[in-house]
């Protein structure tokens, strides 16, 4: 009687399969990616995650900050124009989108969802064949959700980048 297939791996196939060979190089490789990832995600935490100063909020020099409470860029006036880009203060808003809304990115080649016009907002959704953001119809909640952002400047400092040939690591990691 023939032993009967189960959907495993018999014991004598799994003697027989060996791993395949990883090589120091690979190793250390896919190391220093995870640091870079890693240093470049704390290095976002630590500037995203505190909101601009009172100290340094004024009205002198226009710009931009992030504010984590409602995942949004929005416009403020500082005292200095230091935006070297340790602080929470940008000098425009793609700066400000590129730095600290970068989970946006998983979203540029999701397919927008099919909504009625009549009903939701004008919104836009990038288009990865056509490498940029044409107009689509949403609710502001899906933003951060599905490939919908309320602006063309969002959705192109989020998304059209991915195609444009830039690093993706632009520290040098």
């Amino acid at each position: 009687m023939e032993p009967s297939y189960s959907g495993g791996i018999t014991d004598e196939l799994a003697q027989r399969i060996k791993p395949l060979p990883t090589s120091p190089i690979k190793k250390n490789a896919h190391f220093l990616k995870g640091l870079c990832v890693a240093a470049k995600f704390e290095n976002e935490n630590t500037i995203c995650k505190t909101p601009p100063s009172n100290e340094n909020l004024g009205d002198t020099y226009s710009g931009w900050a992030y504010y984590s409470r409602v995942d949004n860029c929005g416009r403020a006036k500082f005292k200095s124009n230091d935006f070297s880009g340790k602080t929470n203060q940008f000098a425009t808003e793609v700066q400000c989108v590129q730095t600290c809304r970068t989970h946006l990115k998983q979203l540029c080649n999701m397919t927008a969802p099919q909504r009625d016009r009549r009903t939701n907002y004008p919104m836009v959704t990038y288009d990865s064949n056509l490498g940029y953001c044409i107009e689509a119809p949403g609710s502001r909640e899906d933003e951060g959700k599905e490939n919908l952002f309320l602006r063309n400047e969002t959705c192109m400092a989020i998304c059209a980048d991915k195609d444009s040939g830039k690093e993706e690591y632009p520290n040098g990691c």
